[in-house]
């Protein structure tokens, strides 16, 4: 298991029925189990996002919002009161796959200078998953440009990210962590562009040999990933992830 899984809550799944890149996806983007009795439309989406679940943030009910919801959200991720509720917005924002969202999140997952908080880590290193779900729902370009070029962990230098990592003590592991961040992305975009890369990933035709070493685990359960989004689509992939061990 990688190091950031510290951070993270794993949906409870049948053990060896699902790849545990699952575990490693959430604190960071927590995806839980369906509310009884509630249903998106009869939530305000400030309401939504802005409510602790236990068991995660239930994609179900957020892929039930609208285009509609995106001015309101965009609002509140430029609101500083609203940070505790920053990774939430980040993920509605992605599954609800508005085009209009990409730069945006792109932008937020940039800014700040200094050591970040860790509703401000959470948040903007939900970034390229969110993006994933985007690319999943829209197969927005300039969404999956970002993550097939985020495979390089020097890009994120040359994207200006000046923000400090309060759990690695160096540029490069942090680097390396947002690119770990975005190969979960890429699987959860089931695209195929996203496939041929992660492929490529795994026969080593990108990395060098002390990065395959260190990225060879995710690459190999992300591909699993991959495979399931891919044929099943990302409803069908949480409905398994779901099912009690």
């Amino acid at each position: 298991m990688h190091s950031f899984s510290k951070l993270a809550r794993a949906p409870a799944i049948p053990r060896g029925a699902l790849p545990t890149v699952v575990s490693v996806i959430l604190l960071l983007q927590p995806l839980g189990v369906l509310t009884p009795n509630l249903t998106a439309q009869a939530v305000d989406i400030r309401e939504f996002v802005r409510r602790t679940y236990i068991h995660g943030l239930p994609y179900e009910e957020a892929s039930r919002y609208g285009p509609s919801v995106v001015p309101a959200l965009l609002a509140m991720l430029d609101a500083p009161g609203e940070e505790p509720h920053w990774t939430n917005i980040v993920a509605v924002l992605g599954i609800v796959g508005d085009d209009r969202v990409v730069k945006p999140l792109q932008d937020f997952a940039s800014e700040g200078v200094g050591e970040l908080s860790h509703p401000q880590y959470r948040a903007k290193n939900s970034v390229p998953v969110a993006l994933g779900y985007l690319g999943h729902k829209t197969g927005n370009r300039e969404a999956l440009d970002y993550l097939l070029a985020s495979l390089d962990p020097n890009v994120w230098d040359g994207r200006g990210f000046a923000w400090a990592s309060p759990y690695h003590p160096t540029t490069l592991e942090r680097n390396e962590h947002l690119t770990e961040m975005a190969i979960i992305g890429l699987a959860l975009s089931g695209r195929p562009r996203a496939g041929d890369a992660l492929g490529s990933l795994q026969g080593g035709e990108v990395m060098g040999a002390a990065q395959r070493a260190r990225f060879s685990t995710l690459v190999a359960e992300a591909l699993s990933t991959y495979e399931i989004v891919s044929r099943f689509g990302l409803a069908e992939y949480y409905r398994r992830a779901r099912v009690p061990r």
